[in-house]
């Protein structure tokens, strides 16, 4: 996606998209989370359908848990990212997540100023995801789900 602006991006709810394609999510991951088809994120994504005020605060609340896990974990050890040809992997991965950083707490900020009503409801959908997830996983602990609601 090129150079980030936050200008470009102000009053938009796209930078959510943009920290997970930064944070090595695909879309038809965050679709397969979200329960909606590809064909339905894709229009999300370009502004041609609006989202859902809750599943905009859903996503801000898995992208957090994302970025989370992912700086816990490091660069030196396996995360589940494209392969990659660079020089300099490590200094990649810290520059993509540093962007993914930065498209959260734009986010973040965006969300803040839905009605509660809609935050109330993707933060309960977040809840039912997470416990849902780490019972599947077999383990009730966040640190122990190794790369969390994307991991293959």
């Amino acid at each position: 996606m090129g150079r980030f602006d936050e200008a470009a991006f102000n009053g938009s709810n796209c930078l959510v998209f943009r920290g997970f394609d930064e944070s090595f999510v695909s879309p038809a991951k965050i679709a397969l989370v979200l329960g909606v088809s590809p064909a339905t994120l894709d229009a999300w994504r370009k502004g041609r359908t609006p989202i859902p005020a809750a599943k905009l605060a859903f996503l801000t609340l898995l992208l957090a848990d994302r970025l989370d896990q992912l700086d816990d974990m490091g660069t030196d050890e396996e995360l589940d990212i494209r392969p990659v040809i660079h020089k300099d992997r490590d200094h990649w991965v810290v520059l993509k997540l540093a962007i993914a950083h930065r498209c959260l707490r734009a986010q973040e900020a965006y969300v803040a100023k839905l009605p509660p009503a809609a935050l109330r409801e993707g933060e309960m959908l977040f809840r039912a995801v997470w416990g849902n997830h780490h019972a599947r996983r077999g383990n009730g602990a966040p640190a122990l789900a190794q790369l969390g609601w994307f991991a293959s």
